[in-house]
């Protein structure tokens, strides 16, 4: 049986917050524990791939590898798409690096906005960390 890694997680915090944290007396060890779950709860976050992260990492791609010329990719499931629009990308990143003595700064240009675009999405999910919880 197999559950779903957000549920380990929130019984992890759970188990932190009701069964540890009421014994820890000393600030410093109890500021560590509050910074852990903080930890904690943002991993929880992460664990669910959100449909919405999907598109716009896709979408991100999508863009910078039309302005690459690189042909689209067509597939119906997004998650699917966004793995073959990763490994085009990968494919494109290779290839323009594996040719020797190539000095095209528009194609790396492209690279790197493709790439900065695509993390965008993925870092606009993360939250930022939580010091109040620490002391």
């Amino acid at each position: 049986m197999s559950l779903p890694l957000k549920l380990y997680l929130d019984a992890v915090r759970a188990a932190l917050a009701n069964e540890v944290l009421p014994h820890v007396a000393q600030d410093h060890a109890r500021s560590q524990l509050l910074g852990a779950m903080d930890v904690i709860d943002k991993l929880t976050a992460l664990a669910d791939w959100s449909p919405e992260l999907t598109a716009e990492q896709s979408a991100a791609l999508a863009e910078g590898l039309a302005g690459m010329g690189t042909a689209p990719v067509r597939d119906e499931d997004p998650r699917a798409r966004l793995a073959a629009q990763e490994a085009t990308l990968r494919a494109a990143i290779d290839s323009f690096y594996a040719a020797a003595g190539q000095d095209d700064p528009t194609t790396e240009a492209a690279i790197r906005k493709t790439l900065q675009a695509y993390l965008a999405a993925e870092r606009s999910r993360i939250a930022a960390a939580n010091y109040s919880a620490m002391t």
